[in-house]
Parts: structure tokens; sequence; C-alpha cells
């Protein structure tokens, strides 16, 4: 899925993150603003070229997002 489609989702259900295979996982806040999380210090994150251009992204509750770390760390070891 694209940012904008991601950022779309993140906006409607405030208990979704969305993430890349790269390791980014943000959120929205109640004031709408993208944060980086899961990093020792959360953060106003803005997005590089490549994560704007990007069709990776993928979105879905915490724990969905541990499953899916869980999977890649499966296939990779």
């Amino acid at each position: 899925m694209d940012l904008p489609n991601t950022l779309q989702l993140l906006a409607r259900d405030s208990s979704i993150v969305a993430w890349r295979p790269t390791g980014v996982v943000i959120r929205l806040t109640p004031r709408q603003v993208m944060e980086r999380v899961f990093v020792p210090r959360p953060y106003r994150w803005v997005p590089n070229y490549g994560d704007i251009i990007a069709y990776d992204w993928q979105s879905g509750t915490v724990e969905q997002l541990q499953k899916s770390v869980a999977a890649m760390q499966a296939e990779a070891g």
C-alpha cells in the first residue's frame, strides 16, 4: 500500500500502526501528526522520498506487527 492510503487508514483508527520492512513504524497522534514509534524515544516523523513513493507499507494492530516481525525473523534465520 502507498503512504497516502496508509495515512487515511491511520486517521480512521487510532489503534492502528503502519510499518515498512525497513523497520519504520509510525502512528498518527490525536492531532494527526506522524510519529515514529517503537524506538527508544518516539518523535515526530518526516518521510523521505523513498518512504513517500514506496508501495510496501503495511498496517494493522500492534499484534499484527509482532506477527509480521516474527515471520520475517523466521524467514531470515
